[in-house]
């Protein structure tokens, strides 16, 4: 779903965040991405998802399915209900 906020005169004006815990989502995965070295190209590469959307996770602009939470924390070298524990342990 796009969210791109439109001003009045319809120009495009900015992206409305997906949500607040899926910024904070975005964060952890940013997080364990650096910890492991990898840019955000390697780690979108080799999980299998765009690098631009990568960074919309990241940004916490993108709710993401549970397919792509899977390959995320796989990526991450977690299953995905051990990346949600991370997340719930950091109290987010």
């Amino acid at each position: 779903m796009d969210r791109t906020i439109f001003s009045d005169d319809h120009k495009p004006m900015a992206k409305k965040p997906a949500g607040e815990k899926a910024a904070k989502l975005g964060l952890l995965v940013r997080q364990l991405r650096i910890e492991k070295r990898l840019t955000q190209e390697e780690f979108a590469d080799h999980a299998g998802i765009d690098r631009s959307y990568q960074g919309k996770i990241e940004r916490g602009e993108a709710a993401i399915s549970l397919d792509k939470l899977d390959l995320i924390a796989q990526r991450l070298g977690l299953k995905d209900w051990e990346l949600l524990k991370r997340l719930a342990e950091t109290g987010n």
